[in-house]
């Protein structure tokens, strides 16, 4: 019995000392270089190491050269079987306004271990509040409205059920 409680312990003190220690920068430019193969680029203006994930700030979004927009700060944080991306104060680029005006005030990625397929995705912003998913094997995007702000930008890309407005779009 006692073997097996230090077993226990080692394991558990081992994986802490991973996640503490982690090359948590050195994660972050291997995604990096993993979204530039899908033309999308990350430009940040500083990266701060925090003991259980990064903080960004100034983040900008491009997509194949586009410039999207600007997080004011990302949060990433990694727990091995818990994993999300919490963003702040998106604002669209001036660029991008003209055929879309939206913001976010918030948005949160989730992926969990024990549901593998799955992105959970929530945000809020001037266009209401969302909830949906990323179906990474289907590679589906499906986000469904529950609360309905500013829309009639979006409402050509939207469809409508009887639950509400959705957005549902494969990659």
């Amino acid at each position: 019995m006692q073997v097996v409680k230090k077993s226990i312990l080692l394991l558990l003190t081992a994986l802490i000392a991973f996640i503490l220690f982690a090359p948590k920068r050195e994660l972050y430019y291997l995604l990096q270089k993993k979204l530039q193969q899908e033309g999308i680029v990350l430009d940040q203006r500083k990266i701060i190491e925090k003991p259980l994930g990064l903080h960004l700030e100034e983040v900008t979004i491009y997509w194949q050269g586009i410039e999207l927009g600007t997080f004011r700060t990302l949060d990433a944080e990694t727990f091995l079987l818990y994993n999300r991306l919490d963003g702040y104060a998106f604002q669209i680029s001036p660029a991008m306004q003209r055929f879309v005006q939206l913001s976010i005030d918030r948005l949160k990625i989730r992926y969990r271990l024990w549901n593998p397929r799955h992105l959970v995705l929530e945000a809020q912003g001037s266009f209401g509040q969302i909830h949906g998913f990323y179906d990474i094997k289907e590679r589906m995007l499906r986000v469904r409205w529950t609360r309905i702000g500013e829309i009639e930008n979006l409402r050509p890309y939207l469809k409508r059920d009887k639950e509400g407005w959705y957005y549902e779009r494969q990659f």
